[in-house]
């Protein structure tokens, strides 16, 4: 999960970084930005899930960030950091499509709740995403679509694409070979499972001919 911490002041980040290495984050998935403008330049570069983004930040506002930054990444979830109680800036921060906010100083509980309940909405969502895509990829296999028929909109019309075949030792009985093949599939998905992304699918399908392959598609950086 990459994470990104938008806000000009050093403290607010540290903080906020500390309190994510608590969580057990890996540091090398948290980015950091200072300015709107830099902000919405690490969204185009690095696509993250998760971004905490201050309202008042020098060279475009949290918010003015946000609306640009969105086009770039839509899967992003963002939340607000703010001084403000009143939280004037409510009704915008919502018709942005904006999840949350945080007040500051930040609570740990608080951060703790947000991150729980996005990560159990994210894997949901990154499990639907791929098997969507499973589904494209076997309608495409056994010629029921096609890359016209599924458009410019479809995952598999604008993905890279990488792929491999598993070969089980054919002097197996017939017995144990079936055996172990379902064995190593349930490791497969279960591997799949844990590696899904936003911008990443993985698919285990057997081709035509029995043949078992994974297929993995990204989405390119912009």
């Amino acid at each position: 999960m990459r994470i990104l911490i938008a806000d000009d002041e050093y403290l607010v980040r540290a903080s906020l970084i500390s309190m994510l290495g608590e969580l057990n984050f890996s540091m090398d998935s948290i980015l950091e930005a200072t300015t709107g403008e830099e902000m919405v330049n690490i969204v185009r570069q690095n696509l993250p899930d998760l971004a905490f983004v201050d309202i008042r930040m020098p060279r475009g506002n949290g918010l003015e960030a946000i609306k640009e930054a969105k086009l770039l990444s839509p899967q992003t979830k963002w939340f607000i950091l703010t001084g403000f109680p009143e939280f004037d800036y409510a009704q915008e921060a919502i018709r942005l499509g904006v999840s949350g906010y945080l007040l500051k100083p930040i609570s740990p509980e608080e951060l703790k709740k947000i991150l729980a309940d996005f990560t159990e909405e994210n894997k949901k969502q990154k499990t639907a995403q791929n098997k969507q895509f499973e589904r494209e990829l076997m309608a495409l296999l056994y010629g029921l679509t096609s890359l016209e028929f599924e458009g410019l909109e479809s995952f598999v019309t604008r993905a890279h694409f990488t792929g491999a075949i598993f070969y089980f030792d054919s002097f197996l009985p017939e017995k144990t070979r079936a055996e172990r093949q379902f064995a190593f599939c349930h490791i497969a998905q279960e591997i799949i499972n844990e590696n899904l992304g936003h911008h990443n699918r993985l698919a285990l399908m057997v081709l035509p001919n029995g043949e078992l392959a994974t297929v993995g598609a990204w989405e390119p950086m912009q």
